[in-house]
């Protein structure tokens, strides 16, 4: 199976194998900024930045351009997403959050697979899940949590294939922008 991954720029620096082997594995990648703001708190400007920031690294390691970004919080409002748009990205948020980082390192990780079950019990459709891979805690729950949905039925995609989306890497304006050399200009 294969999940999309949102990825903060500014970890890809400190580690470019581990983004090199997960989009060579199969994942879809998407950009999460470069260094996880809100960006309702940021000027156009700064914005800009973030997510340009944030793909470019994506870019730099694998050669590919998203066409998707998660907005860091789920902040995210009419600006954000016309200033994104004029970059070819469109945000994604998510509709069940396992709030795995609110149990890291307090010994209750168990209840990640406990939201999935009470997802699966409510009958809840269709949804897209927000984890979190950074936490080796939520890692170490991952395997008991997909077993849950597999044994349910639930088939486990990235987003790009959830809409219908052959390239999730289709991003033009971007990729046009990078290979003009702008990008590089001082």
């Amino acid at each position: 199976m294969h999940a999309t991954f949102w990825v903060i720029g500014s970890n890809v620096i400190d580690f470019p194998d581990i983004l090199s082997s997960t989009y060579q594995s199969g994942h879809q990648l998407g950009c999460h900024t470069w260094s996880h703001p809100d960006l309702l708190t940021l000027t156009d400007d700064q914005v800009i930045a973030e997510l340009v920031y944030g793909v470019k690294a994506i870019q730099e390691v694998t050669g590919i351009v998203p066409k998707y970004f998660r907005p860091p919080y789920g902040s995210v409002d009419a600006r954000v997403q016309t200033l994104a748009a004029s970059m070819g990205l469109t945000s994604v948020t998510w509709t069940v959050d396992t709030l795995d980082w609110s149990d890291v390192g307090f010994g209750n990780i168990t209840l990640v697979p406990q939201a999935f079950q009470g997802w699966l019990d409510q009958n809840i459709t269709l949804p897209i899940s927000l984890e979190h891979d950074l936490f080796p805690d939520t890692v170490s729950v991952v395997k008991q949590s997909m077993d849950l949905l597999i044994k349910a039925g639930r088939v486990i995609k990235p987003v790009a294939e959830c809409i219908g989306d052959a390239d999730p890497y289709g991003n033009t304006i971007l990729k046009d922008f990078f290979a003009s050399g702008l990008f590089e200009s001082k």
